[in-house]
């Protein structure tokens, strides 16, 4: 058993607790206080003079399946509906920006196949423990990557002088794709014969409810259209990047549709970002939107997640709101709020140290435990 001090610990399931302590034993968390008695033989970690928070997850990362040192495998291009593919058999596991994304006090991401088709794949969320065999890191349910805007337009209307080349097309194709996956779910559920669609029965999950849609979307419009899009379903979804959700907060508050926001400094270098705003996220919070993430949409670089979070304050957004962003909505996102995202017993024992408020330009992150397995951030460098 291990034994945690800390200076401040943020559990996220209730009020930050001053010398807060965390016992951990199997890699969970045993129990949580501040007035607990260390066990006889625990072995005490003296983090007295750090801030502790439950590890960091980003929502929507693309870490080894594009930038530096990947060879590009996180879209495919041959067809606008694939969701079949599966973002695991296109990963390295061992690429270093796994270990260089623990540096900005991160545990888990959900990685997702990238947005240059309307469905594009079958992402997933892993820990980000050191080790080969991705299998192993993976758990949670399907995270089913869809597309809308720019992006599948050019891919395959511009580039390759087919549909989808407008934004009705992008629509018409989708819905015409959803309708044929559940008639293809509703024919199987009920016993019919059906012959076997990779492509529909990746969407199974979804259909039953386990599975989570991760819809791109910048503009307010195409945020419109995938509410429509995908509502009637009852499925779970969440709108990915949502830059221009401050202009229809009021919609995603009274839908309590989730969003994940950012990058909130991409600036207006392509149309679909003309509408982005810092203050976007302190918007949504304002209207009443109930789980507002944050993401980097980054792939070594998502460690520089949490200084978009201190920038998000600085425009309003909450401090409460600002640390759930990267913890506890994230969790609940992504379907695995019964593991990760709190600090509390029961739970496996993912934390996060650093040297002052974990939001801050000024602060470090000293390491993280993931399933109480200790990585100290300088084996990342």
């Amino acid at each position: 058993m291990k034994a945690i001090l800390t200076k401040k610990l943020y559990t996220m399931a209730g009020d930050p607790l001053e010398q807060g302590m965390i016992l951990i034993e199997d890699g969970k968390i045993a129990a949580v206080g501040q007035e607990l008695t260390v066990p006889a033989g625990a072995e005490v970690i003296d983090l007295s003079a750090y801030e502790v928070t439950p590890g960091f997850i980003d929502a929507h990362a693309h870490m080894a399946d594009f930038g530096i040192q990947t060879t590009a495998d996180g879209n495919d291009f041959a067809d606008p509906i694939c969701p079949q593919m599966r973002l695991a058999d296109g990963i390295d596991p061992t690429h270093f920006s796994f270990a260089r994304t623990r540096l900005g006090g991160f545990t888990s991401c959900c990685q997702l196949p990238g947005s240059g088709n309307l469905m594009g794949g079958t992402g997933f969320v892993a820990k980000l423990s050191d080790g080969a065999n991705l299998q192993k890191k993976i758990y949670g349910p399907p995270q089913i990557k869809m597309a809308l805007g720019e992006n599948p337009r050019r891919c395959h209307g511009q580039d390759k002088g087919r549909s989808p080349m407008t934004r009705m097309g992008n629509a018409s194709l989708m819905r015409e794709a959803l309708r044929e996956a559940y008639e293809y779910y509703n024919a199987k559920k009920s016993g019919e014969p059906k012959a076997f669609d990779g492509r529909w029965e990746a969407l199974i999950p979804l259909f039953e409810g386990e599975a989570v849609a991760h819809v791109h979307c910048h503009r307010s419009d195409d945020i419109l259209t995938a509410i429509r899009l995908l509502e009637p379903y009852g499925v779970k979804f969440s709108i990915d990047h949502c830059t221009g959700g401050h202009l229809v907060r009021d919609v995603l508050a009274e839908k309590q549709v989730s969003c994940i926001v950012g990058p909130i400094g991409c600036g207006p270098q392509k149309q679909e970002t003309w509408e982005c705003t810092p203050a976007c996220a302190a918007l949504l919070e304002e209207a009443g939107v109930k789980d507002i993430c944050l993401t980097i949409d980054g792939d070594c670089h998502v460690c520089a997640l949490p200084l978009d979070a201190g920038t998000c304050m600085a425009y309003g957004f909450s401090e409460e709101a600002a640390l759930a962003s990267l913890t506890r909505s994230p969790a609940r996102v992504l379907g695995i709020a019964d593991r990760v995202g709190t600090v509390e017993a029961g739970k496996d024992a993912d934390l996060a140290v650093f040297d002052g408020f974990p939001l801050s330009n000024y602060t470090l992150c000293k390491g993280v435990f993931i399933d109480g397995a200790y990585y100290e951030s300088k084996e990342a460098y």
